[in-house]
């Protein structure tokens, strides 16, 4: 945690506005492991809109992913709980002939 504070501060300081954001992303990502699903997505809110349009496309999808995550974990009683159920909804769908048995992940 020191070292990501460090690099926000740092990335602030010398106007790299990528990493900034970057790091405040990942800064949202350890929230969600807090269960402070709310503190996450105020995050990242405020730097998708910077993220979706200077960001290459892996950091795009990363910032979608942390943004579904930030909505789950409302839903959810626990974060792992949303991040597992995310994680069946991304590589388990219907369309893709999935040979899961769980309801859930066709709802």
């Amino acid at each position: 945690m020191p070292s990501l504070l460090s690099a926000i501060s740092l990335s602030k300081q010398y106007h790299f506005e990528l990493l900034h954001k970057m790091s405040l992303l990942r800064l949202a990502y350890l929230h969600l492991r807090m269960d402070q699903p709310l503190q996450a997505l105020d995050l990242v809110r405020e730097i998708a809109p910077f993220l979706l349009s200077h960001a290459d496309m892996s950091n795009q999808g990363y910032c979608y992913y942390i943004l579904s995550l930030c909505y789950l974990a409302q839903e959810a009683p626990d974060f792992d709980q949303a991040e597992v159920f995310l994680a069946k909804a991304i590589h388990c769908r219907p369309f893709l002939d999935c040979q899961s048995s769980d309801p859930t992940l066709y709802v």
